[in-house]
């Protein structure tokens, strides 16, 4: 074995390695989340629509049941990959290029620009939609007047601006979440975006909507009052094509799929938490894939409820 072989099997040994200690870790290293019932008055989180089960909700409400979720590391890196993208996209890239909209706040001295009256929250409120004013990325922070972007000399100050996600909230139906933002590319005044991030597989067989992306963008353009949505699923390794990173994909607001699929199963839920009839089951027996998962499984199942 000469010396190039051995420097590129020691480099390989190396990258395995680190590999190892990222990604894999025992079961015992699993991370845990409590999904606490949900109260009235409270509203539903619109990323976690895909998952809704009415009755669990209700029979979670009814019997005071806290529900343990057990997160793998590898899916907590997944997740902060996935966010890490979201905040280059609009940060350091459509951010500068005037081509990202909605609100920014300098995260050294507070301002941001929904405070100061240059931006302003869309508020659902009475089954009445105002638009919120968008913002464009400032060239410098009103506050301590520093640059928003990092200068090209680097031994100025920079504010680190950052993109600021407003909370939606509709009361009437239950619903809230946090928009990634707003596209203003092409020339369009406002195009309401969800980031989603893909591994290569999955991203070069992505040419629709993920099912399930869909209620998330219809309930933010139902809170916002955007007739035209997009899904921007991004490539977190786009090996062999550079051009292969972003694939958008246009959803118009289906106002009949988000009745069917998103308000009524809230109506559903908030009623019933309210003491309105018991949902119906959403799996056929107790021994299907997801009512094995549910922590509520014999409950839903027991011919008493």
């Amino acid at each position: 074995m000469g010396l190039a072989d051995l420097t590129n099997k020691l480099k390989a040994q190396r990258q395995h390695r680190a590999g190892q200690r990222l990604f894999q870790f025992s079961r015992e290293a699993r991370a845990t989340k409590e999904r606490l019932p949900l109260q009235p008055g409270q509203t539903f989180r619109a990323s976690s629509l895909p998952y809704l089960c009415p009755r669990e909700e209700v029979l979670a409400h009814k019997y005071d049941v806290t529900r343990v979720e057990f997160v793998h590391p590898r899916m907590e890196i997944t997740w902060s990959i996935g966010k890490i993208f979201h905040d280059m996209y609009r940060d350091s890239y459509y951010g500068p290029m005037q081509e990202w909209a909605g609100a920014w706040e300098c995260l050294r001295c507070g301002w941001d620009t929904d405070k100061a009256g240059i931006s302003a929250s869309p508020v659902f409120k009475k089954k009445v939609v105002s638009r919120g004013k968008l913002a464009t990325m400032p060239g410098t922070c009103g506050g301590c007047g520093a640059p928003f972007m990092l200068p090209p000399e680097r031994n100025e100050e920079r504010c680190y601006g950052t993109f600021k996600e407003w909370l939606l909230v509709d009361k009437v139906i239950g619903l809230h979440g946090h928009p990634d933002g707003w596209s203003k590319r092409y020339g369009i005044e406002r195009v309401l975006v969800d980031l989603k991030s893909h591994g290569n597989n999955g991203f070069t067989s992505r040419n629709t909507l993920r099912s399930g992306h869909d209620l998330q963008v219809w309930s933010y353009q139902h809170m916002s009052g955007d007739e035209l949505g997009e899904v921007w699923y991004m490539n977190k390794s786009p090996w062999g094509d550079p051009l292969a990173f972003v694939r958008e994909v246009v959803t118009p607001f289906d106002v009949n799929n988000f009745k069917l699929f998103v308000a009524d199963p809230l109506y559903q839920v908030h009623n019933g938490i309210a003491g309105g009839p018991m949902p119906e089951r959403v799996c056929v027996n107790a021994e299907c894939a997801r009512a094995r998962e549910c922590q509520l499984n014999d409950v839903c199942f027991d011919d008493g409820v």
